[in-house]
């Protein structure tokens, strides 16, 4: 089994939730839309929320995300980076933008945009 991600240590219900996200095989894929997400948006990157409201997924599960592909070993360099970049959220506090390690591809913004392009 791949590795838990992290969930509330005194939490019964959330170690379970994340058990379970693993056995489902839903966990790698969240997190490969959300570094995809990133990524798609290169330098700019995105603040938790902008993912959150992006994707439509609630914020605990994009924080989570987050953290997991902010981190890193001695063999595997994290997909994600802090940036020295901040923007306000809906609450008009500063948070935090995180940026992709390997941006996307150029070619694949623009098949990413071939949709939009038909609908003008």
């Amino acid at each position: 089994m791949s590795r838990v991600p992290p969930y509330q240590r005194k939490s019964a219900t959330s170690q379970r939730a994340a058990i379970a996200l693993v056995r489902e095989g839903k966990l790698l894929d969240k997190r490969e839309q959300v570094r995809r997400f990133i990524a798609e948006r290169g330098a700019h990157g995105a603040t938790r929320e902008e993912i959150a409201l992006g994707m439509g997924m609630r914020l605990s599960s994009v924080c989570g995300r987050v953290a997991e592909l902010l981190e890193h070993t001695p063999d595997t360099p994290p997909a994600l980076m802090r940036s020295d970049l901040e923007r306000k959220t809906s609450s008009g506090r500063m948070a935090e933008v995180v940026v992709a390690t390997v941006p996307m591809p150029a070619a694949a913004q623009l098949e990413l945009m071939k949709p939009l392009r038909s609908m003008f």
